[in-house]
């Protein structure tokens, strides 16, 4: 209708022969024409914001989940490793100190803990970051500082990995066959384990081994006279340390990710 209405109009004025006003009326259309096209564009701009958004805030949710997981890792990793620093340093004060002699229990809590280890960073070999750039929506995220935040996670991550391999590699080939020539591992495990209190190790002990009784009366004392095992403590306290740091340093990031997150 409002074609056939303008095209009666430019007729009318070339068949009167008013060419300075249909010039006027031309650059008129034209005009309209810009501005129809111009409207066009930025409704079609606010539907692509709008669109992108919704998908934004999908993917922080997505990303909140993991962290969650994330999170959840964290806890016991951090736990963990402190917890064989702990057990390697009492048993390596006692072998450098004529302090009172520990109980068998005390002995084998500590000697179970030492051989405890947890791979968060090999875990998460495939990261977010990895699904985001893979799926292209890492575009989607408005923030640069929350972009930003999720690749230094995942290079963190990638840094663990390699130090917890170092770590756990010393302990699967060093540590624990050394323990498997000097010590009774069953009785280490048995009489150790009762000293776990978190839910994880519980968890992992609730489906361990079966025989929870130890025949005879196990002693560990000899092996804090042998300097071998000493520089295995050594080297296990240096080699778990350089684990905390780390850990310290994705704590504060999965922080700062989730309160970003929680507060858009």
């Amino acid at each position: 209708m409002m074609l056939t209405f303008l095209r009666k109009i430019r007729r009318s004025l070339l068949e009167s022969g008013r060419f300075k006003s249909y010039v006027l009326y031309a650059l008129g259309e034209i005009a309209l024409v810009v501005i129809g096209i111009l409207i066009a564009l930025q409704i079609n701009n606010w539907n692509v914001e709008r669109l992108n958004s919704s998908e934004e805030e999908r993917i922080l949710q997505g990303i909140s989940q993991k962290l969650e997981f994330n999170r959840f890792q964290h806890s016991i990793g951090s736990s963990r490793y402190e917890e064989v620093i702990k057990a390697a340093e009492r048993l390596l004060l006692r072998t450098m100190t004529d302090e009172a002699t520990p109980s068998t229990e005390e002995m084998a809590g500590d000697l179970h803990a030492i051989t405890k280890r947890f791979l968060m960073g090999a875990n998460n070999a495939t990261h977010i970051y990895d699904e985001l750039i893979g799926s292209g929506q890492l575009g989607l995220i408005s923030s640069h500082a929350l972009r930003e935040s999720i690749t230094t996670l995942k290079t963190n991550l990638q840094l663990l990995a390699s130090y917890e391999v170092l770590q756990t590699r010393f302990v699967d080939t060093q540590l624990i066959p050394y323990l498997n020539r000097h010590a009774d591992r069953l009785a280490i495990y048995n009489i150790g384990t009762k000293s776990d209190s978190g839910w994880y190790d519980e968890l992992l002990n609730r489906h361990g081994l079966v025989n929870n009784q130890t025949d005879n009366d196990p002693s560990f004392h000899f092996l804090l006279e042998d300097q071998e095992f000493a520089n295995l403590l050594v080297e296990l306290v240096q080699k778990t340390r350089v684990l905390l740091p780390i850990y310290e340093r994705l704590e504060n990031r999965l922080i700062g990710i989730n309160t970003f997150i929680t507060s858009k």
